[in-house]
């Protein structure tokens, strides 16, 4: 498994160091640009058609999420927060000090390897995401159809008889793998992980991460709703709301105020989890010692009330990622 990236050079000018779909100065900008004109040659954003879902229906579509992965200046104080949410580790990989945490349907990847990639992002963003794992049918197909649509690729690092996961570059300068092993049939944690002992699992509060915030320059979510909608098959259902094609999870797009100009200031801002009983998982969470606080709106999921969603910290813990939970 591909964890662990080469740490990738600073990219000359006039190349932009994070999203380049739409660049006036970039070539791969160019590729996607041709390929998404219509036939009177105007470029067709997200933004543009905002009233109706839109899907290119010659993205790659995406089968669903299969992790989300976590780096830390301090991985002890991220382990801590996860536990206390009622995480647990099940698998550590062969060679790489890289755990899987998993709740419900959610798998939680903490890369704490010396001088890998996370760990060089972290140093940068502080505790964050700094990559996801999307599910697709064929990996390598996938991978090559993307590049040819303007995307760009991300280097990667495998073992011996570890698999060569694909991984493409996103937002802030994260990344996204590509990964066709998953489920039922022998998946990544099979081949790249070994299983830790069973130990007493709480009740899971938790079941399945339903929505990421984007945080984004002033004036590019539309090419960041662009980005998911016509690579990956997302829907755009409102201007600064993108869905998958499973229905499951939802991107929104933030901006920044004006002072936050550099485009690596762009990023995973936030993350939500659902859970069937939120008042109780409210109790639980709040007598081990977490913070709460309504969010409302604010959250990612579209439509929520001041009741339905809670803000959930540490107080020792600071992260650059937001943690919320709503139904």
């Amino acid at each position: 498994m591909a964890l662990d990236r080469d740490i990738k050079p600073a990219l000359p000018e006039p190349r932009c160091t994070t999203e380049r779909l739409y660049c006036s100065g970039c070539a791969a900008g160019q590729r996607l640009r041709d390929q998404v004109e219509s036939p009177q040659g105007d470029i067709q954003h997200m933004s543009d058609t905002s009233t109706k879902t839109v899907t290119d229906t010659s993205a790659v579509r995406i089968e669903g999420l299969e992790f989300v992965e976590f780096a830390a200046p301090d991985p002890a104080q991220l382990v801590s927060f996860l536990e206390q949410l009622g995480f647990r580790a099940c698998a550590r990989h062969r060679s790489k000090d890289v755990t899987l945490y998993r709740q419900g349907e959610i798998n939680f990847i903490v890369n704490a390897t010396p001088g890998s990639f996370a760990q060089s992002y972290a140093q940068q963003h502080g505790a964050s995401i700094c990559a996801l794992a999307l599910r697709v049918n064929d990996a390598n197909s996938a991978y090559q159809t993307l590049l040819a649509r303007g995307a760009w690729e991300a280097s990667t690092t495998a073992g011996v008889m570890e698999l060569n996961i694909p991984a493409l570059e996103c937002i802030g300068g994260s990344q996204i793998y590509l990964i066709d092993r998953y489920g039922q049939d022998l998946s990544i944690y099979d081949i790249d992980f070994k299983a830790l002992p069973d130990t007493e699992v709480p009740a899971e509060q938790l079941q399945q991460v339903s929505g990421l915030t984007l945080s984004v320059c002033a004036g590019r979510s539309p090419e960041w709703s662009d980005f998911f909608c016509q690579l990956f098959g997302f829907s755009a259902t409102e201007p600064d709301l993108v869905t998958s094609p499973d229905g499951v999870l939802q991107l929104r797009f933030q901006e920044l105020d004006g002072e936050h100009r550099d485009l690596a200031d762009e990023g995973f801002a936030s993350i939500e989890l659902s859970t069937s009983d939120l008042a109780g998982t409210e109790a639980h969470f709040s007598a081990s010692g977490l913070q709460f606080r309504p969010a409302g709106p604010a959250s990612t999921q579209t439509g929520t009330q001041p009741n339905d969603c809670y803000a959930v910290q540490h107080p020792l813990f600071d992260s650059s990622v937001n943690f919320f939970i709503g139904r």
